[in-house]
């Protein structure tokens, strides 16, 4: 071999590993996060528009309404879906609400017969 055929040699194009045909499992999941993300987009839109109804609706008390909560849950949900917001936020933002109305109703000694037990 001459300089020349070593030349060639270094420099033709790699040669490729052949690909492995991945998992069907892989795959499924792939396609459910994409389905979900399209979901989260396409109803994203309609579940901000509802949220901000039922917030003006209510006023200073809308932490005390369940139907309030059930929506703002939804809203991190599609959020999340949409990947708009992170898991970690997604927890915050889903835990928040339900945790205001637990303590609200707390507060207005809502579970007094529960608790007088303990």
């Amino acid at each position: 071999m001459d300089q020349a055929d070593i030349k060639r040699h270094l420099l033709r194009p790699l040669d490729r590993r052949k690909t492995l045909i991945a998992n069907q499992k892989v795959i499924v999941t792939a396609l459910e996060r994409l389905d979900n993300r399209a979901f989260g987009i396409a109803a994203l839109p309609i579940v901000v528009k509802s949220a901000k109804s039922s917030r003006k609706d209510k006023g200073q008390g809308f932490y005390r309404d369940t139907v309030y909560v059930q929506k703002q849950v939804l809203l991190s949900k599609a959020l999340y879906l949409s990947r708009r917001i992170s898991r970690s936020k997604y927890v915050v933002f889903a835990a928040m609400p339900v945790e205001t109305l637990n303590e609200e109703r707390w507060l207005d000694e809502k579970f007094e017969n529960e608790l007088h037990e303990i």
